[in-house]
């Protein structure tokens, strides 16, 4: 607890009344200020005894540090949308999974095939929108190949013809 403000020649100082023992002490003026202190020890024993006596206020203040997922106070839902337009969920325990994260267009693929995607396949978006991951929209391809000969077909042929070499 800050008693008061004290000038001297060495500078800005504060007096404090300890928290753990409620001794008086003198320190630094932004020493106290600029770490935004709710609590002030004269010694680093007291700070150890005070911590050990009130586990609860420690807890507290470490809220959301930590935290991963739903926990985080910042926590949006577990959906974020990359720069490149795709759209990435939250699936820690996916085997496929960067930072716990993994696109939404392959997760609704493995749902429909009842299996996980190996990282060599391939999903396309139809409609070229990435971040529509309808089903209907979503087009597998083994391996990176078949896609590229795909796009190459769809630039030299048009769309009709794309559907008519896809069928054969």
């Amino acid at each position: 607890m800050i008693i008061k403000i004290i000038r001297t020649n060495k500078g800005k100082r504060i007096l404090c009344k300890c928290d753990c023992c409620e001794n008086k002490f003198e320190s630094k003026y932004a020493e106290q200020t600029r770490r935004n202190k709710k609590l002030h020890f004269c010694s680093r024993r007291c700070y150890i005894i005070y911590k050990e006596q009130h586990p609860e206020s420690w807890v507290i203040s470490k809220i959301g540090t930590n935290c991963t997922g739903a926990l985080n106070p910042n926590w949006k839902g577990g959906r974020v949308k990359h720069s490149k337009g795709y759209i990435y969920r939250f699936v820690p325990n996916h085997p496929y999974a960067h930072n716990g994260y993994v696109l939404e267009h392959r997760l609704v693929m493995e749902a429909h095939l009842g299996r996980y995607l190996t990282p060599k396949e391939v999903i396309h978006h139809i409609n070229e929108i990435k971040d529509d991951n309808r089903l209907e929209n979503l087009k597998y391809f083994e391996y990176t190949g078949l896609h590229s000969k795909y796009h190459y077909i769809l630039r030299k042929f048009g769309r009709a013809k794309v559907e008519l070499v896809a069928v054969k």
